[in-house]
């Protein structure tokens, strides 16, 4: 969890955040994920759930909303530091490169 974004699930800036690849289906996920799928269809997302969780091999095939927060979060984490602090490091640098002293 970041001590600068605590309200984002991320590492940054603290670390490089870890994020899993995906994979395209196999031969051996495909049947796992049409099951996962018909239960979803079915309206049985409890049970979609608990068969995802207890079949690890088909977690990296399935796009859900876990995966894209956790993107969103660290995408949202190096905007704030691009927008809160890279700026402003920017414009101290040009302040202090600048022949006038930046005043314009």
């Amino acid at each position: 969890m970041s001590v600068k974004y605590p309200d984002l699930d991320c590492n940054f800036p603290e670390s490089v955040d870890n994020i899993d690849k995906m994979q395209d289906l196999t031969t051996v996920t495909k049947p796992l994920a049409d099951q996962y799928y018909a239960m979803v269809e079915a309206g049985q997302i409890s049970e979609a759930n608990t068969f995802l969780a207890n079949n690890p091999s088909l977690v990296y095939s399935i796009f859900n909303a876990s995966k894209f927060n956790k993107l969103r979060d660290s995408m949202i984490a190096v905007q704030r530091m691009f927008r809160d602090d890279i700026d402003e490091y920017l414009g101290e640098l040009h302040d202090l490169e600048s022949i006038d002293g930046g005043v314009y």
